[in-house]
């Protein structure tokens, strides 16, 4: 025979399971639209979505600047989105890349120069990268860059073979990654399919992060997609860092950093 106290538990257990069953978990999401700055049209539709919208900008494209200051003006989430070398069709690339066998000088250099174009930048995140991001000389040296500049790193995961993770980890870089591509399928239904699965993994996950780009259906679907997002999911306007608050505070990777910097200028 149940005690009273224990047949009291087990009703207010069924009663919750009850009342629970069937409702949704909430969750946040973070889109990002990349390659922003090559067109000012498809500049002016993507800033026209909802300002939680980030845009990621190309270093020293044409319309990188008018991009970044319309961003900021709308309080909009700005990326740098930096070129990087992949294992394919690395012609797409485009000016500011990075490649492997640079020095790290050379780099620093480069993503200096790249920064410059996209001011108000809160982090960095990669265009292609496929090849670089899986090498550790390479990223150690973009990673204490980024360190040093106080930004945080979006793994855009274009390979599963990413090290990006680790090394964020080893500079204490705050960073998160990308879970779903809008528009690996340049396709209305297969964008809406990446969509949805955008919203169930925002039901396992106290963050989803979803990438995507200015073609116009991508955009299309978003605009549509964001004015009935369920009301258990909320659109947020920057990507929490996953392995660090977002604004760590002073500590020794930073000053690491600071060393590496001045090694670098008197070489």
């Amino acid at each position: 025979m149940l005690r009273p106290s224990k047949f009291l538990w087990m009703m207010l257990w069924l009663g919750w399971s009850i009342c629970t069953m069937g409702v949704a978990k909430s969750g946040n999401i973070f889109i990002l639209i990349d390659d922003i700055g090559t067109n000012r049209a498809a500049v002016d539709t993507t800033l026209s979505l909802p300002p939680q919208i980030g845009i990621s900008i190309l270093p020293h494209t044409p319309y990188a600047h008018y991009a970044a200051d319309k961003a900021r003006h709308q309080g909009r989430t700005i990326f740098l989105h930096a070129p990087m070398e992949a294992v394919h069709h690395n012609r797409l690339l485009g000016p500011g890349a990075l490649w492997h066998n640079m020095r790290p000088w050379q780099i620093w250099t480069i993503l200096d120069a790249n920064l410059k174009t996209v001011p108000g930048a809160i982090g960095i995140n990669h265009h292609m990268g496929s090849r670089l991001t899986t090498m550790y000389d390479s990223l150690f040296w973009v990673m204490a860059w980024t360190k040093w500049r106080r930004l945080m790193y979006l793994d855009s995961r274009t390979t599963k073979d990413s090290i990006v993770p680790q090394v964020a980890n080893q500079w204490m870089v705050p960073s998160a990654h990308r879970d779903v591509f809008l528009d690996t399928t340049l396709d209305e239904h297969a964008i809406h399919k990446a969509f949805d699965r955008l919203l169930q993994l925002a039901q396992r996950q106290s963050l989803t992060i979803a990438i995507g780009h200015p073609h116009p259906v991508t955009l299309s679907v978003l605009r549509e997609r964001l004015k009935s997002l369920p009301h258990h999911i909320r659109l947020v306007s920057r990507p929490a860092s996953k392995n660090l608050p977002v604004n760590p505070q002073q500590h020794h990777s930073l000053v690491a950093a600071d060393i590496a910097k001045r090694e670098l200028d008197e070489k």
